[in-house]
């Protein structure tokens, strides 16, 4: 495997862009901004970079058609190898696209099936929503993508936006810090204790790579996905409003403790 200097030393992001983007959504010591704030000249900027974008108006068909043949243009190995990769150089863009490639490289294509008595134009097998009549906001898609490493993996216009952006990027080839940083999370995973939930790994995992609660919450997030935190069949875990971890993680326990498959599958390198 390559250094992490080797491998990423001409992946740069466009700085002035990404701030731009970042200051459109987040205030600093506030958080999410009520309304979408950029000024023309600096919205142009991050267009023509590529971090923003005009708002789109995609049908269910185009959206699902487009996330399936991005998802397989795409290879198990570029994204395991990203998310590898962005684990010791922390950038999230890099770490997104495993969650949304592993959620829809497979998927099936289907016509929207309307989910009776919603106002929206929600499909019942994948969940898609649209008000109607309404524009589609990437610019705050990419947001949570580059500011988190992404939030909504199974939204199907997400996943589009996530790897059809991942395309763009120079890929890695390897990474010997981010393959070490990945060891120990799963061994971290794998020594908890028996009831151990998702929030007592990322505190676990906290001070062992460089990064925040919520950029461990998602990491752990899109483990799950790929079932390399894979929770036992048929454990439910009763509604409540305190616990907002995301299927299919949510329900996992230390006693699951690390999918051997899954890790071999994914990472077969490791």
């Amino acid at each position: 495997m390559h250094t992490v200097s080797d491998s990423l030393a001409a992946m740069h992001a466009d700085e002035r862009a990404l701030q731009i983007l970042f200051n459109a959504y987040w205030e600093p010591g506030k958080g999410w901004r009520r309304m979408p704030a950029a000024t023309p000249s600096d919205l142009a900027y991050a267009k023509a970079a590529g971090y923003m974008f005009d708002s789109v108006r995609w049908s269910h068909e185009e959206v699902i058609t487009g996330v399936i043949s991005a998802a397989r243009s795409l290879s198990r190995r570029e994204v395991a190898l990203a998310f590898i990769s962005s684990l010791a150089t922390r950038r999230l863009e890099y770490r997104s696209a495993l969650a949304s490639y592993a959620k829809f490289h497979e998927f099936p294509y289907h016509e929207r099936q309307p989910r009776p008595g919603t106002f929206a134009e929600t499909c019942t097998q994948c969940s898609w929503a649209l008000m109607p009549d309404s524009d589609q906001d990437l610019n705050g898609l990419n947001f949570e993508r580059y500011k988190w490493g992404g939030v909504r993996h199974d939204d199907p216009l997400y996943a589009l936006l996530d790897l059809r952006e991942f395309r763009r990027l120079q890929k890695p080839e390897g990474c010997e810090e981010g393959a070490g940083i990945l060891k120990r999370i799963l061994a971290t995973a794998a020594e908890l204790p028996a009831t151990a939930k998702p929030s007592d790994l990322e505190r676990a995992l906290q001070g062992s790579f460089t990064s925040n609660k919520a950029e461990r919450r998602i990491l752990l997030t899109i483990l799950g996905y790929c079932r390399v935190l894979q929770p036992a069949d048929g454990r439910s875990i009763p509604y409540s409003h305190k616990n907002d971890w995301e299927e299919p993680i949510v329900r996992w326990r230390g006693e699951d403790g690390v999918n051997e498959t899954a890790v071999r599958f994914w990472f077969p390198d490791l």
